[in-house]
């Protein structure tokens, strides 16, 4: 997996997360859901920075990632 600070995956990260964040709390959802793609977009670019290369931490990395991301979703919708 690239960057998450490459164009692609973020403009289609920050695309899906406006979209969905609409739906469930209409602008309110899609702003504190975008803002949320960005912090975890950065906040997994830098552990993805400091993890060893092996293939094992790579995916625990981007599992840690994608926990965050579920978490900070959750409390800011809840």
């Amino acid at each position: 997996m690239g960057s998450r600070w490459a164009k692609r995956g973020l403009t289609l990260r920050l695309g899906s997360c406006l979209l969905a964040g609409h739906e469930l709390a209409g602008v309110p959802g899609a702003a504190v859901c975008a803002s949320v793609a960005l912090a975890t977009a950065y906040a997994g670019s830098q552990l993805r920075a400091r993890v060893p290369a092996g293939v094992g931490a790579r995916i625990a990395g981007g599992a840690a990632e994608d926990v965050l991301s579920y978490v900070l979703v959750a409390a800011a919708t809840a």
